[in-house]
């Protein structure tokens, strides 16, 4: 993920010329809001996928409303939870479990799939911020802007989900 100063001038690049700071915001964010959709709802590659253009298209669409988004982390993050929590709401045909990172060595995907069993064993909630911290690499801040709580209570689940975690997944294998 991007420092400030890194965000201040993709920022800066996109309202002077909208196109070119799409690119970077785009390069910049996609993977790891990807990512976020996938481990913390659960959602088909393809959900997904969708998700992230929808909420990629409008910075394409109307760049003059986006040009003054000041945290655009959050700005992301947030349109994708609020998409993924629109179609969870939808009727599914079928279940979704977790893709493993890596289909190359047996000990990889098992690890991947104990971890995809152990994080669907936590509250959503809790979930939800142990991805933005690990996977996206956000502050507590952010998660907390993204989850509409207070810092405390990110820092809280994120707390409890690690506590969890270890007593789910056997580190001494």
């Amino acid at each position: 993920m991007k420092n400030h100063n890194q965000i201040t001038e993709m920022l800066e690049i996109y309202r002077q010329n909208p196109e070119k700071g799409f690119a970077l915001i785009y390069q910049a964010f996609s993977a790891p809001v990807f990512r976020y959709l996938r481990n913390s709802f659960t959602l088909s590659r393809e959900e997904a996928e969708d998700i992230l253009h929808n909420v990629f298209l409008p910075w394409v669409q109307n760049p003059q409303k986006f040009a003054t988004v000041e945290n655009p982390t959050a700005y992301l993050f947030t349109s994708a939870r609020n998409a993924a929590l629109k179609k969870r709401a939808q009727p599914r045909e079928q279940s979704v479990t977790v893709e493993p990172a890596s289909h190359g060595h047996e000990n990889q995907v098992e690890d991947a799939m104990l971890i995809s069993r152990a994080l669907s064993a936590l509250p959503e909630e809790q979930k939800e911020a142990v991805v933005l911290k690990v996977w996206t690499d956000m502050t507590f801040e952010e998660i907390a802007e993204v989850q509409q709580c207070s810092l405390q209570t990110v820092a809280s689940r994120y707390r409890y989900a690690i506590a969890r975690l270890k007593e789910l997944i056997p580190w001494n294998r």
